[in-house]
């Protein structure tokens, strides 16, 4: 019994963390597809995205368009707008910039989001577990960009707060701090490959392998 004992204290939280991994990367992967339905159906009706902006040269006008639009075709719990109770204040803090810089919002799911920008590209910050959790880069927030990555090319999302989504993968992870690392990288590696491995490693981690550190 003694010797069942220690195994089950060795490997239930291993378990236990696998499992609340897993659960956050199919999150992560639903939401960036509930984003990019909402994009899709928005350029649907409303054209291509950086025709929205025609006529709107004051940046937070621009962020009111396309946050209106997408929001249109995503159920939401609640809506602050430019106003605060959706999303915690400490990321603006972490940021260096004023909680009325983002529109934020609250999906039927409870994520909390927020975003900011418009013709030049836009941030999207998400909390998957909205206000509570711990509130930290990479472990439950994320950031995806929603920008054509060249002149005149097509509006899209991506899973990263990157210009160019592939420069994460020259990201050395050895000794740097996790909000440095999950706000512009953590979503594009669960998208890239299915897990949160990042987290374990301490040192470089391998892009080849996806699941080691080099």
């Amino acid at each position: 019994m003694g010797i069942i004992g220690v195994v089950a204290a060795l490997t239930i939280p291993n378990l236990n963390q696998s499992t609340g991994d897993r659960e956050k990367v199919a999150k992560v992967k639903k939401i960036y597809a509930n984003l990019e339905d909402a994009l899709g159906r928005a350029t649907a009706v409303y054209g291509p995205v950086d025709e929205w902006y025609n006529g709107i040269d004051d940046d937070k006008a621009q962020t009111k368009r396309i946050a209106e639009r997408m929001t249109e075709f995503m159920k939401l719990s609640k809506n602050c707008e430019f106003g605060d109770g959706c999303i915690n204040k400490i990321y603006w803090d972490d940021l260096g910039v004023g909680v009325d810089e983002y529109y934020s919002f609250i999906l039927a799911d409870g994520t909390a989001m927020a975003l900011s920008g418009g013709s030049s590209g836009s941030t999207l910050i998400f909390d998957i577990d909205g206000l509570k959790g711990s509130n930290t880069y990479g472990k439950d927030v994320f950031a995806f960009m929603i920008i054509s990555l060249q002149e005149g090319g097509e509006v899209k999302l991506y899973p990263t707060w990157y210009a160019i989504p592939e420069d994460c993968e020259n990201i050395v992870f050895k000794d740097a701090d996790i909000n440095d690392i999950g706000v512009a990288c953590a979503a594009y590696w669960i998208i890239k490959n299915g897990n949160m491995d990042y987290l374990k490693c301490k040192d470089e981690l391998d892009w080849e392998t996806k699941t080691s550190c080099k």
